[in-house]
């Protein structure tokens, strides 16, 4: 793929957005052992086994038309049913509501590193220490956190190693972050490179922690020591306004569907 520094129009970057999503997920099912279908119009994640709790990702393409999707969530379809399934539909041509679904609309964000502004929050929050990620054990307590408080019901009762594989530490193009008070981990993330720039992902403060500058703290040393000329990420409603204090735009919006997380049994 080209690497594109700097990229001007909106929907350039709604596609640098879309291509580090799909990075993103080949990496996990890389990490996890699922399958990667791509298709035409989309790419899809699935796992090995109907029972486990990560179950079926499926980004739909940008540019996609329905009828073109439709046939291929029905390739997707044939792989047999999952705990949980989710589809990041940036055509925002589907509509899932009568198959059980639960829509989201999410705001595709994008930072040009020219037009990023920075906020000091040492004052705010001082004693707190933020690092990358480099154990298993660090690893889990994230992963704890953004099981319990994001949350991913499909993953309770949490079990270390099922969002985030160990596997993952060694992914050159990926890394976790955590942010560390009075020695115990309170917020984290993820991020994932590609063309040149980076996905933030997974961004998820402690609930005993929130309104502290904390957020801001993560995300000013995670875009330092990042160091590219863009960043994306898809951000929650609560978390849209961090993002445009730090000089990100929404670019797209997108839609999500999932059905209600139920973790299987065995």
């Amino acid at each position: 793929m080209p690497i594109i520094e700097e990229p001007d129009r909106a929907e350039e970057k709604a596609d640098l957005a879309d291509r580090n999503a799909r990075v993103t997920w080949e990496r996990f099912a890389a990490a996890r052992g699922h399958r990667v279908t791509s298709a035409a119009s989309l790419l899809a994640v699935s796992p090995a086994h109907a029972k486990d709790p990560a179950g079926t990702r499926i980004i739909i393409n940008r540019d996609a038309n329905r009828e073109l999707t439709n046939s291929d969530l029905r390739t997707v379809a044939d792989h047999g049913p999952t705990a949980f399934l989710a589809v990041e539909d940036n055509s925002r041509e589907l509509d899932l509501s009568d198959a059980g679904f639960t829509l989201r609309e999410m705001p595709v964000m994008f930072l040009d590193a020219r037009h990023r502004i920075r906020i000091d929050e040492r004052a705010k929050a001082p004693r707190v220490t933020v690092e990358r990620i480099n154990g298993s054990i660090q690893l889990a307590e994230f992963e704890r956190i953004l099981v319990e408080q994001f949350p991913l019901p499909q993953f309770l009762p949490y079990e270390a190693g099922q969002v985030f594989p160990s596997a993952m530490l060694e992914m050159s193009d990926v890394a976790f972050y955590r942010l560390t008070s009075e020695e115990k981990i309170v917020a984290g993330c993820m991020t994932v490179l590609s063309d040149g720039g980076a996905g933030i992902y997974w961004v998820v403060t402690d609930a005993g922690h929130r309104s502290r500058g904390l957020g801001s703290r993560l995300l000013t040393f995670v875009l330092d020591d990042l160091g590219v000329p863009w960043v994306t990420l898809t951000a929650s409603e609560q978390g849209l306004p961090l993002y445009l204090q730090h000089g990100f735009e929404v670019v797209a919006m997108s839609h999500w569907w999932q059905r209600r997380a139920v973790r299987a049994q065995t």
